[in-house]
């Protein structure tokens, strides 16, 4: 297990990997979001991560996905019944532009755009993703 410092070093590549995908996707990633829906956003998928991301909508190949309508109802009973507030509110928010990236081994991470670009929901408890 590495240190402090290295795991900061880890994530922080990551998230720098991350908005460089964001970035050379952008008009795709921006196409669904002008629809009103939630993003889904395939990153570094391993199998297992494909196959979570699948069923979540994602039909293998897109860059870019809208999130279900019963997909995120779903999600939405399941995190309150697990215990999550976050994710349901975020879920939920119609107020705020949504990427769900879905990445590595089925990890997730809630990401708003926001006019001084992105930020990740405060709170969120998975922090599988960068692993």
């Amino acid at each position: 297990m590495g240190t402090k410092n290295e795991n900061q070093g880890a994530q922080e590549a990551t998230l720098a990997r991350l908005l460089a995908h964001f970035r050379a996707h952008n008009e795709a990633i921006a196409e669904v979001l002008g629809t009103g829906a939630i993003a889904i956003v395939p990153f570094e998928l391993n199998e297992e991560g494909r196959a979570h991301a699948r069923s979540l909508g994602w039909n293998g190949v897109a860059i870019a996905c809208a999130m279900p309508r019963k997909v995120r109802e779903a999600m939405i009973a399941g995190c309150k019944k697990a215990g999550d507030r976050v994710t349901p509110k975020w879920l939920q928010a119609t107020e705020k532009t949504r990427i769900f990236v879905a990445a590595h081994a089925g990890g997730t991470l809630l990401v708003n755009l926001t006019s001084r670009g992105f930020e990740l929901e405060p709170g969120q408890a998975d922090k599988a993703w960068m692993s």
